[in-house]
C-alpha cells in the first residue's frame, strides 16, 4: 500500500464526517419531526370523506400510463394505501418528486379531487 493512502483515507473520512455534522446542525438533513409543509393538507385529504365514483372518473387520464400491475417505469397504484397515493400526489404538486408530466397532473388537482383518486385506486 502507498505510504500516503492511509493519510489521504484518513483526510477524506474527516471532510465527510464534518460535511454531515454541519448539514445536520443547519437542519439540511430531514428528520422525524420535520413535516413537509403540506403535512395538515395530508391529513385532511386522507381523512375527508371522497367520492370513489368521481375518482373513477378522474381516473380515466391515469389509467393511460398506470396499469393495473404497473411497468418498470411506470408504478401501480391501484389498491395503493390511501396514504402513500395522498403523499406521491402532494408531492407531485409541490415539486417535492421529481416527474414533469405527474407534476403537471398533482398542479390541476385540488383536495377534493386528490381524496377522490385516493377513495377510487386504494380499493382498486
Amino acid at each position: 500500500m502507498n505510504p500516503l493512502t492511509k493519510p489521504v483515507l484518513h483526510f477524506l473520512l474527516t471532510l465527510v464526517c464534518l460535511f454531515l455534522f454541519v448539514t445536520i446542525k443547519n437542519g439540511a438533513v430531514a428528520s422525524s419531526d420535520n413535516k413537509p409543509e403540506y403535512a395538515d393538507q395530508l391529513d385532511a385529504i386522507v381523512t375527508m370523506p371522497a367520492d370513489a365514483d368521481y375518482g373513477e372518473y378522474l381516473a380515466g387520464a391515469c389509467l393511460a400510463c398506470h396499469s393495473p400491475t404497473g411497468t418498470d417505469s411506470i408504478p401501480r397504484i391501484h389498491g395503493a394505501k390511501k396514504a402513500y397515493l395522498a403523499q406521491a400526489l402532494l408531492e407531485y404538486k409541490h415539486k417535492h418528486r421529481e416527474n414533469s408530466v405527474m407534476q403537471g397532473v398533482a398542479a390541476a388537482l385540488n383536495d377534493e379531487d386528490i381524496a377522490a383518486l385516493v377513495a377510487y385506486f386504494s380499493v382498486n
